[in-house]
């Protein structure tokens, strides 16, 4: 391993509490990974989320409901009691290209099909080219 390198193994993933202030752009990824971790994590001061591309609170507590975690929105955030396993299915991408590339990574550990794949071309338009690379799965795209 080079000095550049570093590697973490972690026998589970566990979250406790978490303020979401500062990390508004990072925050549906850290959602995704919050459903697979064990117990319950409260996202509070995460207000700003309602009003980006779409109601990013709002619509990853919809994405994620459908893919099967325990989640539900309050007016600053979401509490979410994270589970090993999701059952996977359809997700709304809402058009925005942070919540598409979110649940893509969902479908890291469980089927996903996300809509508004497109979206990502905002910001990271080899975004399923280098997903697919790193063993995802994107079909029904063009991967860029």
């Amino acid at each position: 391993m080079s000095s550049e390198t570093a590697r973490i193994a972690l026998p589970s993933l566990v979250f406790c509490t978490r303020i979401v202030r500062t990390m508004v752009e990072t925050a549906v990824t850290t959602m995704v990974m919050i459903a697979f971790a064990e117990g319950e994590t409260v996202i509070s001061h995460a207000e700003r989320l309602h009003l980006k591309e779409c109601d990013r609170l709002l619509a990853m507590e919809a994405a994620l409901k459908n893919l099967g975690a325990d989640i539900k929105a309050v007016p600053d955030g979401l509490i979410i009691h994270g589970k090993p396993a999701l059952t996977g299915g359809k997700a709304e991408g809402m058009n925005d290209h942070r919540v598409v590339m979110a649940l893509a990574a969902a479908g890291c550990a469980c089927t996903v099909t996300v809509t508004d794949a497109e979206s990502i071309k905002k910001s990271y338009p080899g975004f399923f080219r280098d997903h697919k690379h790193l063993g995802g799965i994107a079909d029904g795209i063009d991967l860029g």
